[in-house]
């Protein structure tokens, strides 16, 4: 142990090093840091920039340690994720204490034997220090953490890049869920596949390294699939099970029996109707009493991100059996979507929707299109991944909107998206869209006046004060969406986490908040903060516009945009009714509406033949919407599970 201590120290010496920094595979900066050292010292230096979508994210940061590896002093100033501030100073004192500021609170924590400081998924020289750490105090099990928290860090492979062999390492308490990190031969990291503070993945490479960059993506995305199953081994039922649900309410995605039951055979749903008690089931069958409860067709996200391996469990957890994932590292998501169907893992079904952007500042990821030739290639690489949809982004033009809504339709492929910069929600559906994402396109496109969309958040207000849904424009507006079998995505529970008044705190609408592990209660404190008393009465405006648009006969489908993970599904669903659905209708829009707009008729509905996707739920949310968080029973593809085990599984409160 002292031999492999000195040697990490040695290799400390004047030591600069650069990692490129990218958000879905895409360059967005880098990072620089130093290592110097001296007689009972070491200190790290880094300086993180990048531009994610047109907004710079940067800070600078120092790490002090001793050289037997323990904290001194750590400061971070700076952003670590667009619009999500990350300043925390740890100095450790004498008597064992650290006194603790983080943005604005100041705290006195008592520092724990062995103990790593570190400021999250960000600066990178602060996760190669983790690492090293962890392998100079013997490599424990586990490894408290300053400020908060402790790592848990296991060598899971070893992986041939070209002629060099790098070790594999699975992390997991240092941000929601599990990362990945590569280390090389001299101690220094590689590459670390992870997660920032807006759940969306970030990724960090050695320059020397930067030609793997998908395989480290791939491999990250089956290792998070495989360790997760690991841990969470023995929480479904075996397929084979056959199980009765009788004596409760079935809703089956139309109509509700008040004493139904439900047969589940395998895979599939095989019988279900009113319960007379006198119906025979199959020797064997497992017949479980739901009086007072509720059965319903499992529920749709159609507005996911799968950015890691614990979004399966939670989602499962809150009942969802179907995502429709609308942007991820395709290497990532296929390999994870791949996992699952070979059953080496825990989630619902995953739907693919292949994210493309145009070249601009503000562009996302590296799937672009700015030509017919592109629109072609692209559509065809998705397609033969297996997709089912593409997704515009907010800088493709209107021009290459068409070319990819018309390969995508030959391809049997649906498109859905932002509508770009510089375009109305108009040209983009006369363009071939046929879903939309955000109903914030939607406000622009209903308060448009003589071909002009408010631009300003003064326009919008002003504009919301005159608004009549019966005006002749208004209707005329509806219409066309409505002949154009427009589909809407609102993510209006997102919406609300930003923009309401500050003076309802967002835990009063949104209990999900102080369920979550330890690692999102600062990221979703940070995103939860809410907005000012005029974008509280644009939310009001969004909720009541949705009721509008579902009314005129356009079709809305729920999801998330992720939120706070597992349960914004459900505030969803509740601010449809508050927007002036009713509960059927909301439950509707996360089960026979989605069935129906991306024809998948087997799921979304409790029919004989349909896939045994189902949820049993305490109360009745066809009354009370509220009551479709209550999941206390779920079966994907006829596993059994119990969501209370799945949430404690990936560090929730159930």
């Amino acid at each position: 142990m002292l031999g492999m201590l000195v040697g990490l120290i040695a290799h400390t010496q004047s030591v600069t090093r650069t990692y490129v920094l990218h958000k879905f595979m895409q360059p967005i900066g880098e990072e620089t840091y130093s290592i110097s050292a001296g007689p009972g010292w070491r200190k790290i230096e880094s300086k993180f920039r990048f531009v994610d979508r047109g907004s710079p994210v940067e800070n600078h940061a120092t790490l002090e340690t001793g050289t037997d590896y323990k904290p001194k002093h750590l400061n971070l100033t700076g952003l670590i994720a667009r619009g999500s501030r990350g300043d925390l100073d740890i100095a450790v004192r004498e008597d064992g204490t650290a006194m603790v500021k983080d943005i604005e609170q100041t705290r006195t924590v008592k520092v724990s034997k062995g103990s790593c400081a570190v400021a999250g998924y960000a600066p990178v020289a602060f996760q190669e220090n983790l690492l090293r750490t962890w392998m100079a105090f013997g490599k424990p099990p586990s490894m408290p953490l300053l400020p908060t928290g402790s790592v848990q860090i296991r060598l899971t492979a070893k992986d041939q890049f070209g002629s060099e062999i790098l070790d594999r390492y699975s992390v997991s308490g240092l941000v929601w869920g599990l990362e990945t990190i590569w280390m090389n031969s001299k101690n220094q990291l590689a590459a670390v596949m992870t997660r920032d503070a807006e759940f969306d993945h970030f990724e960090a490479v050695a320059p020397e390294y930067k030609n793997y960059l998908p395989k480290f993506a791939g491999l990250a995305g089956q290792d998070a699939t495989l360790e997760l199953a690991k841990t969470i081994q023995g929480l479904g039922s075996d397929a084979s099970e056959t199980y009765a649900l009788v004596g409760g309410r079935v809703f089956d995605g139309q109509r509700l029996i008040e004493n139904g039951y439900v047969l589940i055979w395998g895979d599939r749903i095989y019988q279900s109707g009113p319960w007379n008690g006198k119906q025979k089931f199959p020797k064997g069958t497992k017949i479980i009493n739901v009086h007072g409860k509720t059965v319903m067709p499992g529920l749709w996200d159609l507005h996911a991100h799968y950015e890691q391996a614990e979004w399966g469990p939670c989602y499962l957890a809150a009942g969802v059996t179907t995502v429709r994932d609308c942007g991820n590292v395709t290497e990532f998501i296929t390999g994870v979507r791949d996992s699952l169907r070979k059953g080496q893992g825990v989630g619902p079904q995953i739907l693919l929707a292949g994210l493309v952007d145009g070249d601009s500042p503000r562009a996302l990821g590296i799937n672009r299109v700015n030509s017919a030739a592109d629109a072609k290639a692209k559509v065809a690489m998705f397609k033969a991944a297996g997709f089912q949809h593409m997704k515009i982004y907010s800088s493709v033009t209107l021009d290459n909107v068409r070319a990819i809504c018309e390969e995508a339709h030959k391809a049997g492929m649906s498109v859905t998206g932002h509508i770009p910069d510089g375009m109305t929600t108009k040209q983009g559906v006369e363009a071939g869209m046929d879903m939309i994402n955000h109903i914030q396109y939607l406000v622009s496109y209903i308060l448009e006046k003589n071909g002009v969309e408010p631009k300003s958040s003064k326009d919008v207000l002003a504009a919301m004060e005159t608004f009549d849904p019966n005006s002749p424009e208004v209707q005329a507006k509806l219409k066309f969406l409505k002949d154009h079998h427009t589909v809407v995505d609102p993510t209006i529970a997102l919406m609300e986490l930003f923009m309401h008044d500050p003076d309802r705190p967002a835990r009063t609408f949104e209990p999900g908040i102080t369920k979550v592990p330890a690692e999102l209660q600062g990221p979703m404190a940070g995103m939860a903060a809410g907005g000012t008393k005029d974008t509280d009465r644009a939310l009001q405006f969004m909720i009541r516009l949705v009721g509008i648009l579902r009314h005129a006969g356009v079709p809305i489908i729920a999801g998330t945009d992720q939120a706070v993970p597992g349960h914004s599904l459900h505030r969803e669903l509740e601010l449809y009714v508050k927007g002036g659905l009713t509960p059927i209708e909301a439950l509707q829009t996360a089960t026979t509406v989605p069935s129906k707009a991306l024809n998948i008729p087997n799921t979304g509905w409790i029919k004989p033949g349909c896939v045994a996707d189902l949820i049993v739920v305490d109360g009745d949310p066809t009354k009370h919407i509220e009551d479709s968080r209550k999941v206390s029973m779920v079966f994907a593809r006829g596993r059994k599970y119990d969501p209370a085990k799945l949430w404690r599984a990936i560090g929730f409160t159930p």
